[in-house]
């Protein structure tokens, strides 16, 4: 299980598009878009993820989740620490803003 919270605001670069602007369009990806964990972003051949589609779904149930609903996220970034951070569209659709942060169970 990982946390996760909404972005503030989308990063004018990434580190998958690191000084291409252009990409930093959200109809680019749909607006579904997530930054994970190094651990998560790197891959067993040395590269990384960048563009890779993971599924991500909330537990715990109501009131935190919607529905049992989940996204499929474009990885774009990674991040510090052992959470994600999802677009504001991806959390709308799996809870509510006013929580603020979710456990989520990601899959590839």
């Amino acid at each position: 299980m990982t946390s996760v919270g909404y972005d503030k605001g989308r990063p004018v670069e990434t580190a998958c598009h690191e000084g291409d602007i252009s990409f930093q369009t959200d109809s680019d990806i749909g607006g579904m878009y997530v930054g994970v964990p190094t651990p998560l972003f790197e891959n067993k051949n040395g590269g990384n993820n960048c563009g890779k589609k993971i599924k991500v779904s909330c537990v715990g149930g109501k009131p935190k989740c919607k529905n049992s609903k989940s996204v499929e996220l474009t990885i774009i970034d990674t991040l510090d620490g052992d959470f994600i951070e999802i677009s504001n569209k991806a959390f709308n659709i799996i809870s509510d803003f006013n929580i603020g942060i979710i456990d989520v169970k990601v899959t590839n």
